[in-house]
């Protein structure tokens, strides 16, 4: 009986390691920036090159590219960035990143609203990785405000490595 209780522990252990992407190279993690100021908030994404990228490919309303950070507001939690979903009629294709970019939607996300908002904010390639820009005055006071020590950006979707990692807020 105790041998069997430790197969299944290891077999659940070995189970779990074995399903969760693995971040290859941590190093690039690091090179993540999030600078903040009184006329905008950057928070750049370093991009694995690839010679093409793939869209359209999984199932409908699906989240295939993300890349968003999230900080609190004097409001509440708020994430903000780009997605690409695979709406019903986009068709599936393949190009650069800046098409990607192009296709999908960059906006705030309010923890107590569901309701996007893409005023003030957009994303943009830029030194080999995706920059995302927050203009909006009213977020860029509270974000002043609440002066988070780290931002907690994602990287998501089912046609890239899922990361969440903490990078260190630089406040000029």
């Amino acid at each position: 009986m105790r041998s069997l209780l430790w197969v299944m522990m290891l077999a659940l252990v070995m189970g779990i390691s074995c399903s969760q992407k693995v971040n290859k190279n941590p190093s690039t993690l690091k090179k993540a920036t999030a600078k903040i100021s009184s006329t905008d908030a950057k928070f750049w994404f370093p991009i694995t090159k690839k010679d093409s990228w793939k869209w359209g490919t999984t199932a409908h309303s699906s989240l295939e590219y993300g890349w968003t950070v999230e900080f609190p507001t004097e409001d509440g939690m708020c994430e903000a960035g780009f997605t690409y979903w695979n709406f019903p009629g986009q068709g599936s294709g393949s190009g650069t990143l800046v098409r990607i970019l192009a296709s999908g939607q960059t906006n705030f996300w309010m923890n107590h609203s569901n309701v996007p908002r893409a005023f003030g904010i957009r994303s943009s390639y830029h030194n080999e990785g995706v920059l995302i820009k927050i203009t909006e005055p009213k977020f860029l006071l509270s974000l002043l405000k609440e002066k988070p020590e780290s931002i907690t950006f994602f990287q998501k979707g089912a046609l890239q490595e899922n990361r969440e990692f903490k990078v260190v807020a630089e406040y000029e």
